[in-house]
């Protein structure tokens, strides 16, 4: 398994060569902060630094004292000082686990101060600033997929919409060709970027988690992927709709109970499948014989038995699926 790892590994990078050899240095990253449309430079002060400046203003520790107690404040210990330190970035790890450990602190003691103006006033500043660091990260990756698509699809237009679900940073572009096409690309940060529900620092991409993606699409049972953003941490996966050229419905939505909904998924099987999976299996015979003579049971057998096969050769799991 590890000489595995070393050979998708090692494929990455030469796949990730041969993309940076075909399309321009823009295309896969942006040292810089990307510059708005009908700018000259980027404008001063930065998003990121309206952030810092806005910690400052809301992280004023003799407030904080007068309302809980010295020896409470105390007690939670932090660095005050680089809280309403501007100059440090609005990401420094010490300011992302301050923040998450003070939005706690004062969710526990709403209990006791809900009433209190002052608390109100100084729990609503937290969430506010806890917002807009939000907002700056989206928009930075909303920044960079627009130039990505629009450099590898020149005239396109690009809008955005909400991510509904899932636990990383993301956004919903629709692509506008020239030619009236629309695509659309569900975008959001690789597996150790930016979380809301996390304050740890993102960590770097992981190449294999790139490769994954560029093989199931390959295989024929992924959706058309894309790679770009501005470094190793803040950087970007899109995905093609999967409903582009047909209805999409994901698999756990299939009601094993109701024949409606596996019927156009399992074929003739959900004529002699039951819910439990030991009883299917003293059925081994009648199943086969319906799979030998129903493509449809056919195709979905081989789609699981290939997903589960490259489950197992690249030991893939989703870390926010599993049960601890």
């Amino acid at each position: 398994m590890k000489h595995l790892r070393y050979t998708l590994l090692a494929t990455t990078v030469l796949v990730c060569a041969d993309l940076a050899a075909a399309a321009p240095a823009s295309a896969a990253f942006c040292v810089e902060s990307p510059v708005r449309t009908g700018t000259a430079e980027v404008v001063k002060p930065t998003p990121g630094e309206k952030a810092a400046l806005k910690q400052r203003e809301v992280f004023v520790k003799e407030r904080f004292i007068e309302l809980f107690g010295a020896e409470v404040i105390e007690g939670l210990g932090l660095n005050w000082e680089t809280l309403r330190d501007a100059s440090v970035s609005f990401e420094h790890p010490d300011k992302r686990h301050a923040i998450h450990k003070i939005k706690d602190f004062l969710r526990r003691q709403s209990r006791i101060h809900g009433d209190n103006e002052v608390f109100e006033s100084i729990y609503a500043g937290v969430l506010r600033l806890s917002e807009s660091i939000f907002a700056v990260h989206l928009t930075r990756l909303e920044d960079h997929a627009r130039i990505y698509f629009q450099t590898r699809f020149p005239g396109a237009t690009v809008k955005f919409s909400p991510k509904l679900d899932g636990v990383q940073l993301g956004s919903i572009a629709r692509v506008n060709h020239e030619e009236g096409k629309v695509e659309k690309f569900y975008i959001k940060t690789h597996s150790s970027g930016f979380a809301s529900e996390r304050s740890s620092t993102p960590g770097s991409v992981n190449p294999i988690e790139l490769l994954v993606y560029q093989l199931l699409e390959t295989f024929g049972v992924g959706s058309k992927t894309h790679f770009f953003g501005r470094d190793e941490r803040n950087f970007y996966i899109a995905t093609k709709d999967a409903s582009a050229e047909g209805n999409f419905e994901e698999y756990s939505k299939v009601d094993r109970k109701n024949r409606e909904t596996t019927a156009p998924v399992w074929g003739a099987l959900s004529g002699i499948l039951v819910e439990g999976d030991r009883e299917n299996e003293d059925n081994a015979g009648d199943v086969e014989r319906v799979i030998a003579t129903d493509p449809l049971a056919q195709s979905f057998i081989h789609q699981m038995s290939l997903l589960d096969a490259l489950a197992r050769l690249m030991v893939y799991t989703d870390p926010y699926c599993q049960d601890h």
